[in-house]
């Protein structure tokens, strides 16, 4: 009875052990997925944020194009508006007859908006180019309150723009323009616009802030936005609007600007051929 007993109690035992060994393996796994939950949980929540945030700046900056653009069409209306009325009373007038007829009393327009073009007598919107020649914007004529006339369009860094009297259109400098085969369109000693051989490489896009260029000083051919014959550390050949030939420069004002509503005196222009810039 005795010997019986032991392997009973020692089985028993056993049985015990695994139960409690299976407790303590579960025990550490629960603990080990609860402590790790909210590290996870944290790694979420902040993922979600800068995509909450990325959203509401992409949604800010949509905003802010659309108050802008509507800005712009409220201008153009309230133009519209203002020249619609001024076209009623005309048509009014003209339809009176004899003594009935009042005297003139159009309102006159907005001239910070529009001015009257020097060669057709219209109206234009000051700033737009569809009454233009290629290359060309409508400006208001400095010292003038009514008047305005196509220039050249404004630019910061690209390659500048010269006027042809014969073409009344403006070209690219250093381009073949109204030029023949083998030349290019350049300034000569006084800035204005002259047909001279071509002796350097073809440049690439018109429209652009790198070209090559024939230096007034030693004759020789660069290319923009290079070092070219610059000494000095982080200087490269730049050109700005005020002075249409490239210079070694260690910045530059290359950013998109508003056009200015009047006309500028930049060498090679409209204005500058008038005379007006003496």
């Amino acid at each position: 009875m005795k010997y019986i007993f032991l392997p009973a109690v020692s089985l028993v035992l056993l049985i015990f052990g695994l139960a409690e060994a299976q407790r303590l393996t579960r025990r550490r796994t629960t603990t080990t997925s609860t402590t790790a939950a909210p590290v996870s949980t944290i790694a979420e929540r902040e993922a979600n944020l800068l995509h909450r945030e990325e959203s509401f700046n992409a949604r800010e900056a949509k905003f802010r194009e659309r108050e802008v653009n509507l800005t712009l069409r409220e201008d153009s209306l309230r133009l519209r508006e203002q020249m619609i009325s001024v076209r009623e009373d005309n048509i009014k007038i003209r339809e009176l007859k004899g003594d009935d007829a009042p005297p003139a009393t159009t309102p006159a327009p907005d001239y910070s908006l529009v001015r009257k073009d020097v060669r057709t007598e219209k109206f234009v919107d000051i700033g737009t180019t569809d009454s233009c020649s290629e290359n060309m914007r409508f400006f208001a004529i400095p010292g003038s309150k009514t008047d305005g006339m196509c220039d050249c369009d404004y630019h910061q860094c690209n390659r500048p723009l010269l006027y042809s009297k014969a073409y009344d259109q403006c070209f690219w400098a250093w381009s073949q323009g109204p030029c023949e085969s083998g030349e290019w369109y350049t300034y000569n000693d006084t800035l204005h616009p002259v047909c001279v051989k071509n002796k350097c490489p073809e440049s690439g896009a018109l429209r652009s802030s790198k070209y090559y260029f024939q230096d007034p000083d030693d004759g020789e051919c660069y290319e923009t936005t290079t070092k070219g014959y610059c000494q000095n550390v982080g200087e490269t050949l730049m050109a700005t609007s005020d002075d249409p030939f490239p210079k070694c420069r260690s910045h530059t004002l290359c950013f998109p600007l508003s056009n200015p509503p009047q006309q500028e005196c930049i060498a090679g222009n409209r204005r500058h051929l008038d005379g007006f810039c003496e």
